[in-house]
């Protein structure tokens, strides 16, 4: 809901758990069938690396998140309904381009970690439609190309720096150093005579 109020205090999720989940009783109810935490704001405490994101860009995530969630609440196990998943999930990888793309993705990044996290669920609910061979659900991409394009091109900047000042140095070193050491050379055989 970071996305659909507007709070001049609340700049981050770290400010949004101060102040409405912390102290709230209904987040510490325990949750029946999970063992890897015991209430909702036990799974946030375990997450703090996520907690200093923008609330800008957890409002990115938003249409990616209701899509998969959607996905999943319309998901009926016993008569799965693959087709109209797949125009979904089509929707859904759409949408996850998009944020791929985004310059703040990087590796190890908090917006890194959610984007691999909403892959891995893509990826369950995938698996779960795999035995129609006539459903194609689209594959997610794995890597960002801008990501890569700016790591190559800063790699590339800096042979070129690199080059530029040692042809730089070489150059005035061969104007300079050798015509005084030629110079020199001259004197020492003058002062030897």
């Amino acid at each position: 809901m970071l996305s659909l109020k507007s709070h001049e205090e609340i700049t981050n999720i770290n400010d949004f758990y101060g102040k409405y989940i912390k102290d709230d009783a209904k987040y510490n109810k325990k949750i029946d069938g999970v063992n890897a935490y015991n209430s909702y704001k036990d799974l946030i405490d375990k997450k703090q690396y996520l907690m200093n994101i923008n609330k800008n860009v957890i409002s990115k995530f938003y249409n990616v998140l209701k899509s998969l969630c959607n996905m999943y609440n319309e998901f009926n196990e016993d008569n799965p309904d693959c087709k109209t998943y797949s125009e979904k999930a089509k929707e859904f990888v759409e949408k996850y381009k998009e944020l791929n793309e985004d310059y703040t993705n990087t590796k190890g990044s908090p917006y890194n970690q959610i984007l691999s996290t909403l892959s891995n669920d893509y990826n369950i609910l995938k698996s779960k439609c795999n035995s129609d061979k006539s459903i194609n659900f689209p594959s997610l991409p794995t890597f960002s190309r801008r990501s890569i394009i700016k790591s190559t091109l800063t790699s590339i900047t800096f042979i070129f720096v690199a080059v530029s000042i040692l042809l730089g140095i070489s150059y005035k070193y061969s104007l300079f150093g050798f015509r005084k050491r030629s110079q020199k050379q001259h004197l020492r055989k003058k002062l030897k005579k």
